[in-house]
């Protein structure tokens, strides 16, 4: 069955365009990927915190998904991370420290 499903959701925190935030979603999903999970983002999720705030879109996220990311779209640094489950969290770190 292959590795753990993972659902991501990327939250910027800064004016940016979707694109730039599904861009950096892609990068995290390969990187996650290659560590044999599969990782969905569900379509609809992802938003910039002009269409929301983050905190509502954070309370929503926690519910649907594993890990949750608020990005800073001008240096693309991930600020804060969420993650479910332990396992998650040890290899997203390691997604992170491999960058």
């Amino acid at each position: 069955m292959g590795g753990v499903e993972v659902t991501i959701y990327l939250i910027a925190n800064l004016r940016g365009s979707l694109v730039e935030v599904t861009q950096k979603t892609g990068v995290v999903q390969k990187k996650l990927q290659d560590l044999g999970h599969e990782v969905v983002n569900p379509l609809g999720l992802t938003k910039t915190a002009t269409e929301a705030t983050p905190i509502e879109v954070e309370k929503q996220a926690i519910d649907k998904c594993d890990a949750v990311f608020v990005m800073d779209n001008r240096t693309e640094l991930i600020k804060y991370a969420y993650y479910r489950d332990k396992e998650i969290i040890s290899n997203i770190k390691e997604v992170e420290a491999g960058k």
